[in-house]
């Protein structure tokens, strides 16, 4: 099997991976391994994720030395503006 090329993530400055605790974006997660020096991890907490997602994101977190985590709360904004629609 071939590597997969990292090219772009190779020649960026600051690599940033948005990581929503799904299986697709560990994955990616762990596919970066050898760039982890330099890839700034971000999870937006809606407040409203599994207890599941919050644990596989809370491991990632205390290892990753780049990490930032961006809280909302998704259920006080359906309270006051209801759901979201096209």
């Amino acid at each position: 099997m071939d590597r997969v090329s990292f090219g772009a993530v190779k020649e960026a400055k600051r690599p940033l991976l948005l990581l929503s605790g799904g299986k697709d974006s560990v994955a990616c997660y762990y596919l970066l391994k050898e760039f982890w020096d330099k890839l700034l991890v971000v999870f937006i907490n809606t407040g409203d994720a599994f207890p599941e997602t919050l644990k596989i994101v809370d491991d990632i977190k205390k290892v990753h030395p780049l990490f930032l985590e961006v809280n909302s709360d998704v259920k006080a904004f359906r309270e006051e503006f209801g759901n979201p629609f096209d």
